[in-house]
């Protein structure tokens, strides 16, 4: 049986035995002959380009593994290099290194040239041969896997042709296989399970976006955890719960000013609509981490709404429920922060908000338990739910809940001001004559 006797040589990884390929492009020599001498201490075979070009050429004509390029390089940049390379390359590990200025490109690299890791110049060359052992590592088991499924196939072959003599035989072998499967899916457990840099650099997309910032989904993901521990026993399902939380917004990036600057609840038809279509965005861009397929489709369904989940499967139930837990915990903190609603809500006026919709849009039972875990969380929120009010209708005694400017930017009243009837005459006297309207948001 030849599949048996390939499985059984000693030489079962030829590469095993050969070092590894690297291509390392960069149009600074000096960069090139720094890495050169990094790599070539841990005996992997350099290669080198000047520039995107170059680097395609070496690739066409080499053997390469992994592939580390600068961001920033003339004519072609590392982004489209490595877009070129995840099409035509598909199976080399693709590493990126770029300035805290590239964070534009760094984005496209992320999404068109499907890197594995990035890192920032200049590098830790510690954190880089690390990423280039990962790599490499992960190359070794998707060839190894794809060996021993190969072997398994030719080997199913020819045992149908065996008589029943060989049932012994054939049950030693699958004992065999099916040890070595189990070994190599629990060094794959090991590496997906390694999935820190890319949760980070997932939620640093979301920090460096000015009209979105970290603040709301670190909340949000702390109030998704405090939940799910009530909800679940499974840590996975736990934790699933709360990356999700923390990257709830990640569909969001690259959506127009006018969605993100502007309160959900007072968006119009077609804005809405792009808007909860970042959920399918989200699922979308967090695809190729196979770990996260969980987190990313209770992303999916945040916006389904608690009456719909409902009809989900046995099979999603638990998808479904974290979902409801992701909606309330979101909505919750947006109608803290103002990016529900353009007035803020206190905390009890957020609950009691969740509570008129409870049924239809957010699941009773959870909204039910909110008031709990919001006092864990200790999260600053107004000690009172505040309006916005037309200039006309203000009253003496009235406390203003933010600061007044002017068209000019320049402070009128201070947040915490309490109207007198001659503050109050002076602010109208001055706002008519300024011509211009100013957002007055009041203590209700």
């Amino acid at each position: 049986m030849a599949a048996l006797q390939q499985l059984n040589s000693q030489d079962t990884n030829p590469r095993s035995s050969t070092p590894f390929n690297v291509l390392c492009v960069d149009d600074e020599g000096n960069v090139l002959s720094a890495l050169k001498r990094l790599l070539r201490k841990e005996k992997y075979q350099v290669f080198t380009a000047n520039n995107g070009y170059e680097g395609l050429d070496v690739l066409a004509n080499n053997n390469i593994d992994i592939v580390v390029s600068d961001m920033r390089m003339p004519e072609m940049s590392g982004a489209q290099f490595l877009k070129s390379v995840a099409s035509d390359y598909p199976d080399i590990v693709r590493i990126l290194l770029t300035g805290y200025s590239d964070m534009e490109a760094t984005i496209a690299a992320v999404n068109d040239g499907q890197i594995t890791r990035y890192l920032t110049k200049p590098w830790n060359n510690d954190e880089l041969l690390h990423a280039i052992r990962q790599g490499k590592d992960k190359l070794v088991l998707e060839r190894e896997n794809t060996r021993l499924f190969t072997i398994i196939e030719q080997q199913n072959s020819e045992l149908s042709s065996l008589n029943a003599g060989l049932e012994i035989k054939v049950e030693e072998r699958t004992r065999q296989i099916t040890s070595a499967l189990n070994k190599l899916h629990s060094a794959h457990k090991l590496i997906k399970g390694n999935l820190n840099a890319t949760i980070h650099s997932f939620y640093n997309l979301i920090s460096l976006d000015p009209n979105l910032g970290g603040d709301d989904t670190l909340k949000i993901s702390k109030l998704c955890h405090l939940m799910a521990i009530n909800r679940f026993t499974d840590k996975k399902t736990i934790k699933d719960t709360q990356l999700a939380g923390l990257l709830c917004q990640l569909g969001l990036i690259g959506l127009p000013d006018k969605i993100l600057t502007h309160p959900v609840n007072e968006l119009n038809l077609d804005d809405r609509g792009l808007y909860q279509e970042s959920a399918e965005r989200a699922y979308t861009a967090l695809s190729p981490a196979i770990p996260l397929k969980d987190v990313a489709t209770i992303i999916r369904h945040q916006f389904a709404g608690y009456s719909l989940t409902q009809t989900a499967g046995s099979q999603e139930n638990s998808h479904s429920l974290c979902s409801d837990i992701l909606a309330v915990c979101r909505d919750y903190i947006y109608a803290t922060t103002g990016r529900l609603q353009r007035s803020r809500m206190s905390s009890q006026g957020a609950i009691e908000y969740l509570t008129s919709h409870a049924g239809k849009i957010y699941n009773p039972s959870l909204v039910y338990l909110l008031p709990k875990f919001v006092e864990l969380t200790e999260h600053e929120t107004l000690s009172k739910s505040e309006r916005l009010i037309a200039a006309c209708d203000l009253q003496p005694g009235m406390e203003l809940s933010r600061n007044v400017y002017n068209s000019n930017s320049i402070l009128l009243l201070p947040e915490g001001h309490i109207f007198s009837s001659d503050s109050l005459r002076r602010l109208t006297k001055f706002l008519s004559e300024d011509n211009s309207p100013a957002e007055i948001f009041v203590f209700s």
